[in-house]
């Protein structure tokens, strides 16, 4: 199965478009932003001024080449279109370059674009026109740099004694060479300069030899550049293992800098179910069921509640992955409308969430697993900010997981065991693509599309379970379950499958681990 990663580079790179303000899936799809510009992606040149036929005229800030990728956003706030210039003109001259000023570009798209219409630099001409030759070519030209090494030489007894010191490190080995009495030119400090600063790729340069009290002999000049070679190699080899060494007492050192094991966070299994709306808020009655997870949407507004104790312990309020500004003051009314009734329990999945929650108190606020939690400190920035517990990531390894439920102590630490997975979600609708028709990609993975309040929301065909690994869970610390049959429902025959295989600790055929038991590269 691709990765939400690479999803979202290919559906970029298929559909030719730079997704604009709404696109919160995460990714960076343009290398330039304009801070002053609210959600625009790109680099803000100016106001379309006049579209003509095939031309399009405009104002710009900054010079214009051939090759440099642009993108026109309509003053509606609809999606815009990107595309690269092929075409510049000076007046009536064609020119492949031009200065901020008056510009008219080739226009591929026609009536399309309209007076005022926003333009922006999504990226410059050297990202399209570079080969992969000239980027290696590039690359190579950037010299790393080499470490100073000092060499000090001494001959006795038909044997080359060679000590080097680099850094802290320090080698010497001997070659048995045989040499003769110099009639002229014996071997000199100078000759053995010349033969030694040959270093080639190595990481280190020669910077000082020392030879004293060298007899007047000679030693032939092949057998000097065999112990070169060899020596250098011996050299290399043991700096690369220094390295190594050194980078594994840094990982150690940081290891031991992060929060140490401790006893986990001990319950009784705790079973939380996420519904798909309000009217499946009954799903709390089933005796299995700990806590279940309602999704918050406006229409609690519209609700008198009368919580009584179960509903405010066992009901957890999920805020919306996406919210748009035109939503954001909705929202925080219906937060405000549930903190009055008496709840208290929330998922965050956004880092913008915990400003909902600003001056409010006693909140148990639990960040989901957007919000990645892969490591401790991870783990102690969630507490900084508020919240009381985490969701430990869905692509996270076993081990990995393991070492994190070992060093949470009384952080609970809650592991996924079943949800659909949204690949991509964005304002941004692909055309000719139905939603009862799959994508189906190179490598036979199949994805479907939903289009639902303003967003597509593209996610694998396959869900994610962990519905066949409980025990394993249990055994590494974890006390706390979500299972995600919100797009099943909890009453249709399919979710009551899933938590049936819950209870069994089974595993659930066509769905995926991700890298649970592949583990991370």
């Amino acid at each position: 199965m691709s990765s939400p990663l690479q999803l979202r580079v290919l559906l970029k790179q298929s559909y030719g478009r730079t997704p604009t303000k709404g696109f919160l899936s995460g990714g960076q799809p343009a290398d330039m932003a304009t801070p002053a510009l609210r959600g625009s992606t790109g680099r803000y040149l100016g106001e379309v001024t006049r579209v003509s036929g095939n031309k399009l005229y405009f104002n710009s800030r900054d010079s214009l080449h051939i090759g440099d990728r642009i993108r026109i956003q309509p003053g509606s706030d609809k999606v815009g279109t990107a595309f690269t210039l092929k075409q510049l003109w000076a007046g009536a001259k064609a020119v492949k370059k031009m200065t901020a000023g008056p510009v008219c570009v080739a226009n591929p798209f026609g009536p399309k674009f309209k007076t005022g219409d926003a333009v922006f630099k999504v990226s410059s001409q050297q990202a399209f026109s570079m080969s992969d030759v000239a980027a290696r070519r590039k690359l190579g030209q950037v010299k790393a740099v080499k470490q100073p090494l000092t060499l000090n030489v001494n001959l006795n007894e038909h044997q080359m004694v060679i000590v080097a010191s680099v850094g802290e490190l320090k080698l010497e080995v001997a070659y048995p060479v045989e040499f003769y009495p110099a009639q002229t030119s014996p071997l000199s400090q100078q000759t053995l300069t010349q033969v030694f600063e040959q270093t080639a790729q190595a990481p280190f340069e020669l910077q000082e030899l020392i030879a004293a009290d060298l007899p007047d002999v000679v030693v032939p000049p092949k057998r000097l550049k065999e112990i070169r070679r060899d020596f250098y190699t011996h050299l290399q080899h043991k700096i690369d293992q220094h390295n190594e060494e050194q980078l594994q007492q840094c990982k150690q050192r940081a290891i031991a800098s992060l929060l140490q094991p401790a006893p986990s966070y001990k319950q009784r299994g705790e079973l939380v179910v996420a519904v798909r709306d309000l009217r499946e808020m009954r799903a709390l009655d089933q005796p299995d069921v700990d806590k279940i997870l309602v999704p918050l949407t406006p229409a609690v507004l519209h609700r008198r509640w009368r919580v009584n104790p179960t509903q405010c312990r066992g009901v957890v309020w999920d805020i919306p992955f996406v919210i748009f500004d035109q939503d954001w003051r909705t929202i925080q009314q219906a937060v405000h409308c549930l903190v009055d009734a008496g709840f208290r329990n929330f998922r965050l999945n956004n880092l913008s969430h915990f400003a909902l929650f600003k001056n409010k108190k006693d909140m148990l606020l639990q960040t989901g697993y957007r919000l990645f939690c892969l490591n401790t400190q991870a783990m102690l920035s969630w507490q900084e900010f508020g919240a009381v517990g985490s969701e430990m990531y869905i692509e996270d390894e076993q081990q990995n997981m393991a070492q994190l439920l070992k060093r949470s102590g009384d952080y609970p630490l809650r592991a996924v065991i079943y949800t659909a997975v949204p690949l991509i979600t964005s304002r941004i609708r692909i055309s000719g693509v139905k939603s009862d028709a799959p994508l189906i990609s190179d490598r036979g993975d199949e994805y479907k599309v939903l289009n639902k309040g303003g967003l597509t929301v593209v996610q694998s065909q396959r869900d994610f379970s962990l519905t066949g690994e409980l025990g394993l869970l249990h055994d590494m610390g974890c006390a706390s379950y979500l299972a995600d049959i919100s797009h099943l429902g909890v009453f249709s025959k399919e979710g009551q499958q899933v938590l049936d295989a819950v209870r069994g600790g089974r595993g659930i055929a066509n769905t995926e681990l991700f890298n649970f038991n592949s583990g991370l590269e």
